[in-house]
């Protein structure tokens, strides 16, 4: 499989949503943006993640282990992303010593 992070991100949108219309607007994308990613993710998966009824989608069965994954790697790299922010701000910080001399 080749997906990407903002791929995984538009899925779980939409799975919150319930709608491809609705996520779109949350994600500041159009409908038909967020239609044509969710159809790539489900080729690269090779099953139908969502079943649709009208305007309004459900996950599959499918679609809801894909989310529990899709939900651990979004979240694996939010915390990489935050270990390499704390380690800029280390590089960048300010370090104070003291030193209290009590030799005569």
């Amino acid at each position: 499989m080749n997906i990407t992070f903002r791929q995984l991100r538009v899925f779980t949108e939409v799975a919150k949503q319930g709608s491809m219309i609705q996520a779109a607007a949350a994600l500041h994308l159009t409908p038909p943006a967020v239609s044509m990613q969710i159809k790539e993710v489900e080729t690269q998966v090779g099953l139908s993640l969502f079943d649709r009824h009208g305007r309004q989608v459900s996950l599959s069965t499918a679609g809801e282990y894909f989310l529990v994954h899709a939900k651990r790697l979004l979240a694996n790299l939010k915390e990489a992303d935050d270990a390499m922010a704390r380690f800029k701000r280390l590089e960048h910080g300010l370090l104070t010593i003291g030193i209290v001399s009590t030799a005569k």
